[in-house]
């Protein structure tokens, strides 16, 4: 009869059993158990708890509403996975000079990256532990969530360490929540300037839009400029397309170590290692590359070649100084812009020397290896100044300059050591070395 004072109630999903109890016939724990079993109760009861409702279940009048006799195991979730960056992402407000200044040339816009570098490490998801209801049931936990981000083809994941790295060298692409990857060529959808600071990567980069004053671009391959390099430097060691013209004045230089295309010059400095064309005119500007051609007009400046140079026309009919060199050896990789070169480490500071106060002796060890080093120096100097000088050779052979249209006088033609300033109008010319004269010689440009 005292069992049916007490009804068990299995709430939250099956994590609390509770007791109601009315008045009625004494009963014990003998009675509270069968009500339990009634119920499935068998995880998690609290012992306590029911042996207090046992001796209180003696009294006929005792009654409570609410109980908890048992409760049960939550479920503990899993944690969600992580990826931590080994990079900054987004863009600085500058970087710090020495004297505490901020450079704002400098804003870390893109983020180069060698082959082989880690530029983040993930942690998978976990299982979670599952719980166990008070009917003894199991309640499945719920797994961590992914960090939900696509791993592009130029980056790989070490399951085992949770590395992600470059597969090779580029830049990195990342945005949050969607992609992670290193890729060979980057376009860059607006100008390079104070919004943007300067770029620098491993690949190729595309600009869409001017370089402007003292902001640079470089790349390890090809750059294009879809705009103007405006007394700006860019830096191919590839090849260099720029569809508007380089402007110099205090700077406008554009280097390449393939070959260059521009649409004009200014004032500017181009070189290149291979074939440099500049589609219109170029002003007073200092052109070197292995071959030049300029489809309109130079004037002033100077340009420099290893085999070729051609011009629609050179000078002016007021005699603006304008010199064309061919049969040049030209050394474009020893005169690149004074910036690093892409990839390489910083300059760190060398050991200083021994000095007399350390111990060195003068005109010891240490003298010893100096003058070696000065002889060995000067051994070396004189190779290369031989083996420039064979280079000069070989190219005063087969070089020559070409004027398509005309070359005012006053311009000065150059083929190796041999030098010729036009005293007037020379028209559909090509210029070369001849030597049975040892001089440059004359020759009408065929049609």
């Amino acid at each position: 009869m005292g069992a049916s004072r007490i009804r068990i109630r299995i709430v939250s999903g099956g994590l609390e059993a509770r007791a109601a109890i009315e008045p009625g016939a004494g009963a014990g724990m003998r009675e509270l158990r069968a009500a339990l079993e009634n119920a499935d109760v068998v995880h998690g009861v609290d012992e306590s708890t029911c042996a207090r409702l046992a001796v209180q279940l003696s009294d006929p009048g005792f009654a409570t509403s609410d109980r908890l006799v048992a409760q049960g195991s939550p479920p503990v979730d899993g944690s969600p996975g992580t990826l931590e960056l080994c990079f900054v992402a987004g863009m600085r407000r500058g970087t710090f000079r020495e004297d505490g200044s901020l450079d704002f040339h400098e804003r870390g816009n893109l983020k180069p990256v060698p082959a082989g570098e880690v530029v983040a490490r993930c942690t998978p998801p976990t299982e979670g532990v599952p719980g166990r209801a008070v009917d003894g049931s199991e309640i499945p936990a719920k797994a961590g969530s992914d960090t939900f981000i696509h791993l592009g083809e130029g980056v790989a994941l070490d399951d085992r360490s949770g590395e992600i790295r470059a597969i090779e060298g580029g830049v990195i692409e990342y945005r949050e929540g969607e992609l992670l990857d290193v890729g060979r060529h980057h376009e860059h959808r607006a100008g390079v300037d104070l919004e943007s600071g300067n770029l620098q990567m491993e690949g190729s980069l595309s600009i869409m839009g001017d370089v402007a004053h003292g902001f640079s671009a470089r790349a390890s391959t090809n750059v294009e400029v879809n705009g103007v390099v405006d007394c700006g430097t860019v830096y191919a060691e590839g090849d260099l397309v720029v569809t508007g013209g380089v402007i110099g004045g205090e700077g406008g230089r554009a280097d390449a170590g393939g070959d260059a295309l521009v649409h004009h010059t200014h004032t500017a400095r181009v070189r290149c290692a291979g074939r440099l064309e500049v589609q219109k005119d170029a002003v007073n500007s200092e052109l070197r590359a292995h071959v030049i051609v300029v489809g309109g007009r130079v004037v002033g400046g100077e340009l420099s070649a290893e085999v070729l140079v051609s011009v629609g026309q050179a000078g002016t009919a007021g005699g603006a100084e304008t010199a064309l060199t061919a049969g040049e050896a030209l050394e474009i990789e020893d005169e690149q812009p004074e910036e690093e070169a892409v990839g390489t480490p910083p300059q760190t500071a060398q050991e200083p020397r021994p000095t007399a106060s350390d111990g060195a002796q003068p005109g010891g060890e240490e003298s010893v290896d100096q003058e070696a080093a000065n002889e060995l120096g000067e051994a070396e100097v004189d190779e290369r100044a031989a083996e420039r000088e064979r280079r000069m050779a070989e190219l005063r052979e087969v070089a020559s300059i070409e004027i398509v249209g005309i070359a005012h006088a006053g311009v000065t033609i150059r083929i190796g050591n041999r030098r010729r300033k036009l005293e007037s109008p020379t028209r559909a010319a090509r210029f070369r070395y001849d030597p049975t004269v040892d001089d440059i010689v004359t020759e009408a440009l065929a049609g």
